[in-house]
This record gives structure tokens, sequence and C-alpha cells, in this order.
């Protein structure tokens, strides 16, 4: 029997988008597109996913529901957000658009993924950056918010970070040095130039040999005599089978192991004791997993110091540090974030975070049974090694550091350690309760006692302190870091690339899932080592570059 498709993708996100459409440019060639959430077709996108602000974060209809994860070892499960919608992570998160330093890549290099060092990589970071002044087609427009635009108390900053030796710099994708930085934006005439924007464009949709499946969530894959031949999939209440002659899973480094796995490939072991039958035993699925780490200070911000109102961006500039702990280079980056929201208290309150971008610690993705039910089991064992502690600190006597610059006396009242699940989440949720909740908020920040009594409720006692004593803020915090830490979205390493012979790799520097014929990862679970970097533009790397591969090969 024929297959329905030479090219079978699962998962719209940053890789799954971009290899669609460049796989489908060859009208020979037909390729299914299968998304697990909605779709947001060009003209009728919703405002939120729009916006350039991340207002659709907030938003429970495009996340996938029940997910939770363990920050810390031992740690509550907490909920996880994972983008369930066309565009995946691209269509809800902030769109950052970094790519990280060389020595990442040449990393991968070392550990086995031939044919992704930096300069095999480098001209693809290229190919995907598109410019304002001269846009082209299948590109993300990169553009930054110009210093004059800036929030006072990011001014402030930058000065202070001068005096600290983090001189300004324009392009941190054009350095690999510490430096103060403007953040750049995926964005596109005022919109969000997410994955699904940017590349599956009407032009691209109207390909007839491309076809486009969405609210259609693949269970596993399917098998013809030892092969994977497509996958079983239910939308709504119909279930569908796709024949495919090769299948790629770009589905994210939590749901694209856990395919795997429901699938028949994974630790055999760990698949007998589900009750799966073991196709192929490859123990590293689901291990390796890595997550950048964010420990946020929240600031009360004065009147003078607050950002434009029509000035919609979350991020608006940044501070690569090194710190030197085990050898730490660019391992960390200081976010300044002038708009925490779209109501009004958002304006009020800044947040200077620390981000762990060279994380050592690791943990696992792994199934659970109940009854004939899987589900997805995610521990991020943050903070697990003494170095990875060790830079938190760092960053935060940074931090810390340039706050208490005299630059910044008069730029915010107060400054609080945000806990792992800040409230603000809560205020940026649409509906009227949090309005509501907002509207309050907002009104009782006006007022210094109302403000300090609001603030030591919603942290909690100890973590609040006025701009004057932060000689005393670093002990506290810092005993408070780890319990405040909570992981980014920037998962990685679940299918690590990697030769046959390494016991823990699950796919070859091609793609090619160790072991069978037919099946595919590319999205940010083959990455070896999360990059330094947020992780969307290198993942859209790995889909143009897994296309280019794939074309190579047939």
């Amino acid at each position: 029997m024929g297959a329905d498709a030479d090219f079978l993708v699962i998962g719209g996100g940053a890789a799954g988008a971009v290899l669609a459409s460049r796989l489908s440019e060859d009208p020979d060639r037909r390729v299914i597109l299968v998304e697990a959430g909605a779709d947001t077709p060009p003209g009728a996108v919703p405002a939120d996913i729009s916006d350039i602000f991340p207002r659709s974060y907030s938003n429970p209809a495009y996340g996938w529901s029940g997910l939770s994860a363990t920050g810390v070892r031992g740690g509550p499960p907490r909920a996880f957000s994972q983008g369930r919608i066309m565009g995946g992570g691209t269509s809800v998160m902030g769109m950052w658009a970094m790519r990280g330093l060389a020595a990442d890549y040449d990393g991968w290099l070392e550990r086995g993924a031939s044919g992704w060092g930096w300069s095999d990589v480098e001209p693809y970071f290229h190919r995907l950056q598109g410019f304002a002044k001269d846009p082209l087609p299948g590109t993300f427009l990169v553009r930054r918010i110009p210093r004059e635009d800036w929030p006072g108390y990011i001014r402030r900053l930058e000065r202070a970070a001068a005096r600290a030796g983090l001189e300004y710099g324009a392009d941190i994708n054009a350095t690999e040095s510490d430096g103060f930085f403007q953040i750049p934006l995926s964005q596109d005439a005022g919109v969000r130039a997410s994955a699904a924007h940017s590349f599956l464009t009407p032009q691209v949709r109207q390909r007839a040999n491309l076809r486009i499946l969405t609210d259609t969530e693949v269970t596993e894959l399917a098998w013809r005599d030892g092969t994977v031949c497509g996958a079983r999939a239910r939308r709504g209440s119909e279930s569908l089978q796709i024949e495919a002659q090769r299948t790629i899973v770009c589905a994210g480094a939590i749901h694209s192991p856990a395919l795997l796995m429901r699938s028949g490939i994974g630790p055999a072991a760990d698949l007998a004791a589900l009750g799966l039958t073991t196709r192929i035993d490859l123990p590293g699925v689901g291990r390796n997993l890595q997550n950048h780490v964010c420990a946020n200070l929240g600031l009360t911000l004065a009147p003078s110091e607050r950002q434009a109102p029509l000035l919609r961006n979350y991020g608006v500039a940044c501070a690569r540090l090194s710190s030197g702990v085990g050898g730490g280079r660019g391992d960390l980056l200081l976010a300044f974030i002038g708009r925490t929201g779209m109501r009004a208290i958002g304006r009020k309150i800044a947040i200077a975070g620390i981000f762990l971008y060279a994380p050592t610690s690791r943990g696992r993705v792994s199934l659970r049974r109940e009854g004939t039910t899987f589900y997805t089991h995610v521990a991020f064992n943050m903070v697990d090694t003494p170095e990875d502690e060790g830079r938190l600190a760092h960053g935060l006597k940074a931090v810390l550091g340039l706050l208490s610059d005299p630059a910044l006396s008069d730029a915010y009242e107060e400054v609080f350690l945000l806990p792992a699940v800040p409230p603000l989440q809560r205020l940026n949720r649409p509906g009227t309760l949090a309005s509501v909740q907002a509207s309050l908020g907002s009104l009782l920040l006006t007022n210094r006692y109302s403000r300090r009594r609001m603030l030591s409720s919603a942290l909690g006692s100890g973590r609040l302190f006025p701009a004057n004593a932060l000689s005393e803020a670093f002990a506290e915090f810092r005993s408070l870091l780890k319990q405040s830490a909570a992981p980014m979205f920037h998962v990685a390493g679940t299918c690590a690339i990697g030769p046959a012979s390494d016991p823990m790799a699950v796919v070859s520097p091609g793609c090619a899932v160790h072991g069978t014929a037919g099946l595919f990862v590319a999205d940010a679970s083959i990455m070896p080592v999360v990059p330094s970097a947020n992780t969307f533009l290198p993942a859209a790397m790995i889909g143009l570059r897994a296309a280019d591969l794939l074309c190579t090969t047939g």
C-alpha cells in the first residue's frame, strides 16, 4: 500500500514548522504536518498570540493540560507550561532571538555530533535571521528596542553595568564577550514573528503538496516489518493512521521522548515495567534532560522609571556574565524587564532576572501508567550540583551590586525575591477575576504601607528589602535561592545526538533514530548540551539543518 506522504512531521513548533516549510519547497515531496493544538492561520491569529507582549503564555487554552514537573530534587510537582498550539512555544513565549556561543556547538561536536559544530550551524543561523529593512521570506525578523526608548531604570542599569565592567554592545549574537546588550526579539511590524507566522505563510500553505492537520494528537508511531511507517493519531473522536516513508518527530524535549517510549523505543527495563513491548532498547531516551534556571528579583519602580505605556515589549536589555565557577564562561544572563504584564500593575513592577544558561544538573523524562493511560513525568533536578548553586549565587551578587549603584538610588522603592511560582503569573491570566485582582494590586502599590503589606503577604516574610538596605539582602536571598529558582521553557537533551557506539545517544548526526529505519527526531531534544541562549532560535536552526540533511539523503 502506498504511503500518504514522503515526510510526516509531528509537531508544529520552532523546528517542525521550519522543517515542514523547507521540505515542501520541492513540489515532488508530499509533506504532512501534524500539530496537537489549534491552528493559527494568517488573518485569524488570536490577538493574544499576535501581541508582542507574551499575554498568550498565561492563556491555558494554548498549553498541554495536566503537564507538571518537579523542579528541585524532592520538591513538589508544579504545573509546567508547554505550547500546544501551531507554532509551539514560539506562539506563547517571549521570542528572544539568541544563538548562544560558538563553544556551545563545538561542544556538541566533541560529544560526537559530527556536522553540528559552530562552523556547520552558523550559516543556518544567518539564513534564519531576516532584517526589517530587507525582509526575506522564511526568516525571523529580528528587532531591538532603541536605547532612547528604554525605561528609565534600564538606562540607569546600563550606566551601573559600565562601571562594573559590562560595556554596552549592540548585538549579543555578534560577540562572545560579557557585556550589556539590547535583547534581540523576533517581531514583524508590531506582531509576534512566531515559527507559524514566519514559515507557514499564506504562500506556503497554498502548496498542493503540503497538508496540515491541527487538533490532531499523535499517540504512537506505526510499525511495519520492524520499520516505522508513520503514526497513529486521534482527532476528536476520530482515530487516524498516517502512512509515511519518513517520520520526523518534532514534539519537543518532553513530548518527543514520551512518544518514542510509548512506541517501544527507550530503556528496555523501564518499558517492560510499564507493560510496553521494547522494539529498540535505547537507554538514553528521556535521559540527559536539561533546562535553563531562573531566579527573579522584583522591583517596585518609581513612576519616572517605568516603561512607556505604548512600549509593549517584555524584554528590553540584558547582560551576559561569566561566573568563573567551575570555569563558567558566558554561563549567566541577567535579564532586565520593565513590563511584567499588560494591566496597570505590570508597569509598576520590573524584574531583574538571573538566568543560569550553562547548567550542569541533569534530569529525566519518564512515563508512568494508570490503567491503560500513560502520563509523562518530568524531573528537572535543578541546581543539583555545587557548580549550579555557585553560579546562581554569583549572578545574585552581581545583580544586587548593580541595583546598589548610586545611579539607581531613587529608581525603585523595594526589591524582593520572587517565588518559583510568582503571583504575577496569576495577574496576567485572561478573565474578570484576574483583571480585578490586578487592579486592586495596582492600587495597593501606590501607598508605601499597603504596598509592603501586600508584598510581604504574597512573597512570605524575609524577602522584601528597601532600596537602601540591599547590603543585608544577599545572605537572605542566597538562603532562599534554590527553593525560589524555577525551570525556564528551554527544555533540551532528551534524545541526544551521538554515535551508535554511545549507549546514551538516541539519534545519529543525521537525526535518524539509532536501530531503526524511517524514523528521525529534529528538535531541541537532540541537543547534547543546551546552548547558552534561549532555545527558540537554536531549535529553528535544527529544523532548517535537518531539512537539508533529509533532502540530501533522498
